[in-house]
């Protein structure tokens, strides 16, 4: 388009009546067209994230290609079990990892705005803190989000035998939204595939590859939970983490009004906790909200194979 509109601009010239020499219009037009030509590269230019880290008391967190976030928190001597209480509809997190003494989260920018994601670190004790996570997200050239601010803050505590009471943040109703997992170094342990709405669904729950035997989940100390619900190529994480001692399960089933709920029961060392999470198919995100919430109990064991 360039070129053709120099072309242009070059016929005209030259038959213009204008009593301008000929060198000194091919010079204008040459001129003329490296400016439009240096406009339309400035407005078409790639984008390019910026990166950067932010270090805190006991946490780090570090940008990746602007739009997503490795979150470092300090667990010393795995003393310290950390979760996510809620999420905003701006970032989620779709994975979280324990290497050594570090708790690691990867949160991914979902929309531009500013949000708040509310961790809780219980300790050997059965205490536990309430820790927010807020992010300030902007839209690039329509399609890239980029993380512009980080602040990390405790927000609450709570001490074994006291009553729990959260922010106005926490007691939000989760949403999950469509975003997908990873699944490197996973491996499908159970399954159950469903029909909601003339739709295809699957219900998954994958652990660690090396922790399955033959089909047979075979527990260390510790291993990898990933629970999902798929529907074609949208998919839905509910659980992502490392847990201690434990089995979560999940169920589905659909009320009166013909609404999906799918049921978390997440089962670890000192903690017992159901959420209930309902589908809403014109937001196509669950919305969810805590049943039963059991923090800094003993779990002893279950009937269950």
């Amino acid at each position: 388009m360039v070129m053709i509109f120099c072309e242009y601009v070059v016929i005209m010239l030259i038959r213009s009546e204008i009593g301008m020499k000929k060198k000194t219009m091919i010079l204008l037009t040459a001129v003329l067209c490296a400016s439009v030509g240096a406009l339309v590269m400035f407005l078409n230019r790639p984008y390019k994230p910026v990166s950067f880290t932010v270090d805190g008391d006991q946490w780090s967190a570090k940008t990746v290609d602007g739009g997503s976030l490795l979150l470092e928190l300090h667990n010393d001597n795995k003393s310290r079990e950390w979760s996510i209480v809620s999420e905003p509809e701006t970032f989620v997190s779709d994975y979280h990892n324990i290497a050594e003494n570090i708790s690691e989260f990867h949160i991914i920018a979902l929309e531009d705005g500013n949000g708040e994601m509310v961790f809780q670190c219980v300790k050997d004790d059965g205490s536990a803190d309430m820790y927010t996570l807020g992010l300030s997200i902007s839209r690039h050239q329509k399609t890239n989000l980029q993380i512009d601010s980080i602040t990390f803050k405790i927000s609450g505590c709570l001490k074994q035998g006291m009553e729990e009471k959260l922010t106005e943040t926490a007691k939000e109703p989760r949403k999950i939204g469509n975003a997908q997992g990873n699944l490197q170094g996973m491996a499908i342990y159970s399954s159950c595939p469903f029909v909601h709405e003339d739709s295809q669904w699957e219900l998954q729950i994958y652990v660690q590859e090396d922790m399955l035997i033959d089909g047979e989940l075979t527990m260390d100390d510790s291993c990898r939970f990933l629970i999902q619900a798929v529907s074609g190529e949208d998919s839905y994480v509910f659980l992502d983490e490392m847990i201690q001692l434990g089995i979560p399960e999940a169920d589905i089933w659909e009320d009166e009004q013909e609404k999906m709920h799918i049921v978390l029961r997440d089962v670890r060392t000192a903690r017992y906790k159901v959420s209930d999470f309902v589908f809403n198919p014109e937001e196509k995100k669950f919305i969810g909200s805590d049943v039963l919430d059991g923090e800094g109990i003993n779990y002893i064991g279950t009937t269950g194979k």
